[in-house]
């Protein structure tokens, strides 16, 4: 630190020679000042202003009485996002009905087949029950006539819909089908795949099968046999199977020879079995692998 003179003034300051630059000592008074006449220039980020306001000043402790009056600039704090805070996923409540609270989605792209490159995929909440539709188009009209014809054939009206904010499932026809067959709608967050993470679990096994078997004509034979093997597999979360839960009873598999299933002779009792044990199911809480 040496006395230098001000150009055109008799006013000596201390100022710091090192690393051929001349910066003036500024003492505790006028520290916040001459870091007010770097930074209000443009509000840089901590470390850039920083870097600003030791080029030209020198002072003890000067990189930390920057971050410190950076963190306290008002303009700063309502202008500029420091941290990103984003909130745990919320849980769906659960459900203790079978095909009562039903998840859709749409699969793609898939290898063209006989003119099919979608498929709209439909998984009830309660059983994990999968239908898969293959489908030529995407349009609303097609999304609400497979969805109609196929899953509530089969299984009825849910009463819980839930979908991503995609234009077929926001078009004016499927909410038209949703309202008249009475069913809530439930939408999951935009740009956030993970909260429909249910059918979309299924789209990598699914995928990965088509790979498997080899061939491009996936909506013939292979279509339903895939079927199969997806009812017929164990669930380690759950503890049983998909068809157990939809049907009572595990599928027969092609090329089993026996069927060890013991058959009630008493239609009447079994009947009553049935339905008691259904009666018992409770809901098993989905396993989240967000983070």
């Amino acid at each position: 630190m040496k006395k230098v003179k001000l150009p055109n003034s008799g006013v000596e300051l201390y100022c710091d020679l090192s690393a051929n630059m001349i910066r003036p000592y500024i003492p505790e008074k006028f520290r916040k000042i001459s870091f007010d006449s770097t930074h209000n220039l443009a509000y840089p980020l901590i470390k850039t202003t920083s870097k600003l306001v030791r080029k030209p000043y020198v002072w003890s402790g000067i990189n930390k009485d920057c971050i410190a009056f950076s963190k306290q600039c008002i303009p700063c704090q309502r202008s500029k996002v420091r941290r990103h805070t984003s909130g745990p996923l919320q849980k769906f409540r659960d459900t203790s009905t079978r095909f009562d609270h039903v998840h859709l989605d749409i699969t793609r792209p898939l290898p063209p087949s006989k003119g099919f490159t979608y498929c709209l995929t439909t998984i009830d909440r309660f059983t994990r029950w999968i239908e898969a539709t293959p489908l030529p188009e995407i349009q609303a009209t097609a999304i609400s006539d497979y969805f109609y014809s196929n899953w509530i054939a089969h299984f009825g009206v849910p009463c819980i819909i839930t979908t991503d904010q995609g234009r077929q499932f926001e078009s004016c026809l499927f909410r038209a089908l949703a309202r008249l067959l009475g069913v809530e709608r439930m939408y999951t967050t935009a740009y956030l795949p993970q909260s429909n993470g249910l059918p979309k679990e299924f789209h990598g096994p699914l995928k990965a099968a088509i790979m498997c078997h080899t061939t491009d004509k996936w909506t013939v034979i292979f279509w339903s046999t895939t079927f199969i093997g997806f009812g017929a597999s164990l669930k380690e979360n759950i503890g049983c199977t998909l068809s157990e839960l939809a049907y009572g009873k595990t599928l027969r598999l092609p090329g089993e020879f026996f069927d060890f299933t013991q058959v009630e002779s008493d239609t009447g009792l079994l009947f009553e079995q049935l339905r008691h044990y259904m009666q018992q199911l409770r809901p098993i809480p989905m396993v989240s692998h967000a983070k």
